[in-house]
């Protein structure tokens, strides 16, 4: 299967606690539409990252750079067939997310860095991927697992998510497995909201986190994930 997406928007993060989690679910089950995969309580996404032999996409974030990027393959459960393989940029509070959707397949060969396999694709996507990769020596570095509850509004390009639970494993890189061993990347129950927007964001939306104690900071799962790393080496 051969398709490639893209996205951009404006996004901001926040991180909240457990009893605004829920003040905000209430809020925005009244005011927005539901993500149609969260189902009672949510959906699972789990993404594994890849980086450079010199670790610049790390390096890029933890250094402040306003313009980077991070490469990863995502999967919302462990028997999809279809994997996405996606370049998520950032410029200051802009991302622009490319996706191309890959077969199971070949997802497995790129872990085995076998990236070969994108020179299949017709799509200019699959060959600047293919380009980072090689020539910067990606291989995989950490596997990052959470819950998620997702909204949107129906008439403006308006997507707003609570993560939960996030986990993270340094050790174990098979996207497909159910036997991982994750940790958690927070000592306390953190939630990060992403409110995630086009040219503008509603007034009553910005009103309603407003009322809760959200604390907007620039989280990166990635980053707070690679503890191992930060810890031996940095």
């Amino acid at each position: 299967m051969e398709k490639a997406l893209n996205v951009e928007r404006k996004e901001l993060k926040y991180l909240i606690n457990e009893f605004n989690k829920q003040y905000l679910l209430s809020a925005l089950k009244a005011t927005l539409s539901e993500d149609n995969h969260n189902g009672e309580v949510g959906y699972s996404v789990r993404s594994l990252y890849f980086d450079s032999i010199d670790n610049k996409d790390y390096f890029s974030k933890m250094n402040g750079e306003e313009n980077r990027k991070k490469i990863r393959l995502r999967v919302y459960g462990t028997n999809d067939k279809n994997v996405k393989l996606e370049v998520k940029r950032k410029f200051n509070i802009n991302q622009r997310k490319d996706t191309l959707i890959i077969a199971r397949n070949v997802a497995e060969r790129i872990i085995d860095g076998d990236f070969s396999v994108l020179l299949n694709y017709d799509e200019p996507l699959a060959n600047e991927i293919y380009t980072i990769m090689t020539t910067g020596n990606y291989r995989p570095v950490v596997m990052i697992e959470y819950e998620r509850i997702a909204f949107y509004h129906d008439f403006s390009d308006i997507r707003v998510t609570l993560d939960f639970n996030i986990r993270k494993s340094e050790a174990n890189f098979d996207l497909f497995s159910d036997d991982i061993v994750m940790e958690p990347i927070f000592l306390y129950p953190y939630i990060v909201l992403e409110v995630k927007h086009g040219t503008y964001i509603h007034k009553w939306l910005t009103e309603i986190i407003s009322e809760c104690e959200a604390v907007q900071k620039s989280v990166s799962k990635y980053c707070l994930s690679r503890s191992i790393f930060e810890g031996y080496f940095i």
